[in-house]
């Protein structure tokens, strides 16, 4: 009886979104359709997709910043949940709440030797928040290592824990901002035709962009012959004076063919930039050093210079460093694994589809 029943709502449900014969259409009779989950707003039938929303948020470096901010946020908290899912999940195979179980898993590996506590408490001893006779100040030394240790070895459980899980993460940050750069006459390093290029902006006498110099060095080292790296002068003068001077210096030593070895020595004077010093690179690398000289005091590649900050400008990129990846703008820090991501997701998307296997018969 339920079966008939059941199909007779199906039948009705069918035939009553079947035409009629003879009847035209009314759109007033059709059922509404849900919109879809990718339209934000509708005007007068037009709508606005998300996709609209991500290509304006793009063209705004600063306004990307805030929401891969908000992004990383929610990330954080989205792993802090796993966390504790899985924690709780092998807490409850062993009959055990979260605390007792962590409990009983590293009450055996946090050890506190009597020499960590005298070594940490010698460099903390006169430090007037810390109160008490000279064992309570020990005691707490030792809670306070104590405290510690526990915090590193529970992180490492939960990633040997997490290991045993199968885990998607499908929170997706936004998609990085496309931007166009010239790179004509522009100091070019790796394979014209290399599938990746990274195009820096970079400052010699900016500490951040001494460590990704070598960042790059090693992601260089790692795809051998698949980048060509591009770098552009944004010499940020305001805060550091010397930086313009060191710019124009490289591509003195670029006109004698040394331009990669001299910026590496820029980057490694820890903010030695004074005429003398770059006179003193230029004679390390054995440049013709009166040649160097005049160009350098003639300031010869200096429209070159305005030029990259003319490109910056208009890309809305204001600091340094600053990293494009097949023209996406790359934001926030990244270390050499946060590279390895991208291009490895770039060289994914650039590899040829694999052959459909032949079905059998």
């Amino acid at each position: 009886m339920l079966k008939t029943c059941l199909g007779l709502v199906v039948l009705v449900a069918f035939l009553g979104c079947k035409q009629q014969p003879g009847k035209p259409s009314n759109p007033a009779d059709q059922p509404s359709q849900a919109p879809s989950a990718d339209v934000l707003a509708v005007i007068d039938g037009d709508t606005i997709t998300e996709q609209d929303l991500v290509r304006s948020i793009n063209t705004d470096a600063d306004l990307y910043q805030r929401f891969y901010q908000i992004y990383q946020i929610k990330k954080d908290i989205l792993e802090q949940i796993i966390d504790e899912r899985v924690i709780t999940q092998e807490a409850k195979k062993e009959g055990k709440d979260r605390e007792q179980f962590l409990n009983d898993r590293l009450k055996d590996k946090i050890t506190v030797a009597d020499e960590e506590v005298e070594g940490f408490y010698q460099n903390v001893k006169d430090n007037p928040t810390l109160k008490g006779t000279e064992e309570e100040k020990k005691q707490k030394v030792r809670e306070y290592l104590s405290e510690r240790k526990r915090v590193t070895l529970e992180r490492k459980e939960v990633e040997d824990l997490k290991a045993l899980h199968k885990i998607e993460l499908r929170l997706a940050p936004p998609p990085y901002p496309e931007v166009q750069v010239s790179i004509e006459g522009d100091p070019v390093l790796g394979p014209a035709d290399a599938p990746i290029t990274i195009i820096e902006f970079s400052d010699f006498e900016c500490p951040f962009c001494r460590r990704m110099a070598s960042i790059l060095k090693k992601v260089l080292e790692q795809y051998p012959g698949k980048i060509k790296l591009v770098f552009k002068d944004l010499p940020l003068t305001k805060i550091h004076p010397a930086s313009e001077q060191a710019a124009l210096a490289s591509h003195c030593a670029e006109d004698q063919n040394k331009y990669w070895e001299y910026s590496d020595q820029l980057f490694e004077s820890n903010g030695a930039l004074e005429t003398a010093d770059l006179v003193k690179y230029a004679t390390t690398l054995q440049l013709d050093v009166a040649a160097f000289s005049a160009c350098l005091e003639q300031k010869k590649h200096l429209a070159a210079i305005e030029a990259d900050r003319a490109e910056a400008d208009r890309a809305g990129i204001n600091a340094t460093p600053t990293i494009i990846i097949n023209n996406k703008l790359i934001t926030g820090s990244k270390s050499l694994s946060g590279f390895k991501e991208i291009i490895d997701a770039e060289l994914a998307k650039l590899a040829p589809a694999a052959a459909p296997q032949p079905t059998k018969p």
